[in-house]
């Protein structure tokens, strides 16, 4: 496969690599958050970021994890299924010198089914024709990969309402034709 192009680049926002670059190559399917709606996401989540475990699915250009471990988090874990963008992303982890950071080259759905770790934070954000968040949400809670206070990043099409059992939605924005929520376990599933 060969390496994509640099379509542009982003910026990290906030924190320890504030101002930083990061290369957004030319990918079906891939659509980097934009600077105004990780702004958004961000001040939601407020000091929960720090010392998070992140787990980034369908990671992209990586802006939402390395974001997250510029403002503390512990560490993120970042899951891309296409190569080359794998290989840019290592690339820029490197340059940044975020040790904290792991990309792993592979199928996210596959990831979820052997994962065996917790994680704090997820950002869920998978191309919209593939229609992968119930599939991603339900493995994420029947794995208990999340806990009861973990927050889940979930950006889909606007309009598009996913109903997936045992979570709720906690906040949610829209900007432009992608809606963009944080989602939680459902304090319901204690009730008896």
């Amino acid at each position: 496969m060969s390496n994509p192009r640099p379509a542009h680049t982003l910026r990290i926002i906030a924190g320890t690599l504030r101002g930083a670059r990061l290369s957004v190559p030319v990918a079906a399917g891939l659509r980097p958050t934009p600077d105004r709606v990780r702004e958004s996401v961000f001040a939601w989540l407020g000091d929960r970021v720090v010392g998070a475990r992140v787990l980034d699915l369908f990671c992209g250009s990586g802006a939402l994890a390395l974001e997250a471990l510029s403002r503390g988090a512990s560490a993120a874990v970042m899951v891309e299924q296409n190569e080359a963008v794998c290989a840019t992303l290592s690339a820029t982890i490197e340059r940044l010198g975020c040790t904290q950071a792991q990309v792993v080259n592979r199928e996210a759905l596959g990831y979820l089914r052997e994962c065996n770790q917790t994680f704090d934070l997820v950002f869920l954000d998978p191309p919209f024709a593939a229609s992968l968040w119930c599939q991603a949400l339900t493995l994420l809670r029947v794995r208990a990969l999340i806990h009861e206070h973990s927050l889940i990043y979930l950006e889909t099409p606007a309009g598009h309402h996913p109903a997936v059992a045992g979570y709720e939605v906690v906040r949610e924005g829209q900007a432009g034709a992608d809606c963009f929520a944080l989602w939680r376990l459902s304090l319901l599933l204690s009730v008896p």
